[in-house]
């Protein structure tokens, strides 16, 4: 049976919450409430369950009999990752905003009327929109405070290439054109596909709007995870899809920085696992590409090689 389209009030956009979610069920339903406690109305709430193999999906279908605006996709028949999830949410997504919100996140009250106001205000190229998030840690009394900067708006293709334009994905709202013009996120991507979705919207000529207040809290797990495989497909990914239009567009300079910032990304990850060999070399073509970037980045290498050995001290 197909399924019936909502019709919602004029004047008041539809905002489709895109919530990807894998073995969450200890969290769906408070990310549910955090949507349910904004002051504004006219959303829908889709769940795309990537297989999970505990009750998340028996959740999500309980949680829409009680609540009309949920809409829960057909639960995936194998695992395929975040991007894949999302993809099908946003294609299924009814709203003239996406609002993104990961199933282990949640919102402060307030966030879609915010988001809402500045992008209806906003000049017609802008095609994203962030807020500032709470990032909680294993759920401890600690946090760190992500706020987006003003300055972004300028160039967002430029900051986010040389790696200046950090964001936490549940504050993101965009235009469901962004979508519709530039395609999902990559499914080969497993780890950072998110940020090369950000940058291919930039890229294609859409601007971005920051808010400065907190809206968000990310609930963050740390455990240490080997991602050192992952941070060289991702470099290989960013460099041979965007190395040359960059220099193309905006002149080798930023083309040579960008190539600087992957090798820095790679480096990074590759102290943490005690991977030194392939930290030095990739800290050699960051220092061939950009060396002030190189030297720019002296502090993190530090600190991501002591993170590396301080287990063992």
């Amino acid at each position: 049976m197909a399924e019936e389209k909502t019709v919602f009030p004029e004047g008041m956009p539809l905002v489709s919450v895109i919530v990807p979610t894998f073995n969450r069920e200890h969290c769906l339903e408070r990310a549910l409430k955090s949507v349910q406690m904004q002051d504004y109305a006219n959303w829908e709430f889709i769940v795309a369950d990537d297989a999970s193999t505990d009750g998340t999906y028996e959740l999500a279908e309980k949680l829409a009999h009680s609540e009309p605006r949920v809409r829960v996709l057909p639960r995936a028949e194998r695992n395929q990752g975040a991007a894949a999830a999302r993809n099908r949410a946003m294609t299924a997504a009814q709203g003239k905003y996406l609002a993104l919100l990961d199933s282990d996140d949640e919102w402060l009250p307030g966030k879609l009327t915010r988001q809402v106001a500045a992008m209806e205000a906003a000049d017609e190229s802008v095609g994203i929109c962030f807020t500032g998030a709470k990032i909680l840690k294993n759920g401890g009394p600690r946090f760190a405070l992500d706020i987006p900067r003003k300055e972004w708006e300028k160039d967002p293709l430029a900051y986010i290439a040389i790696g200046h334009l950090p964001f936490t994905t549940s504050t993101t709202m965009l235009k469901r054109e962004c979508f519709e013009n530039v395609g999902g996120m990559e499914l080969a991507l497993r780890r950072g596909q998110d940020a090369e979705f950000f940058m291919r919207i930039f890229f294609n000529g859409f601007g971005l709007i920051t808010i400065q207040d907190v809206y968000t809290v990310m609930n963050l797990e740390t455990r240490k995870s080997r991602l050192y495989d992952k941070a060289c497909q991702r470099q290989k990914f960013l460099m041979d899809r965007y190395y040359q239009p960059i220099k193309e567009r905006r002149g080798t300079g930023l083309a040579r920085r960008f190539a600087s910032q992957l090798c820095q990304d790679v480096a990074d990850r590759a102290l943490r696992e005690r991977h030194y060999i392939g930290a030095f070399c990739e800290l050699w073509k960051s220092m061939f590409y950009h060396p002030a970037n190189s030297f720019g980045s002296f502090k993190r290498d530090v600190k991501a090689f002591l993170c590396g050995i301080l287990p063992f001290l």
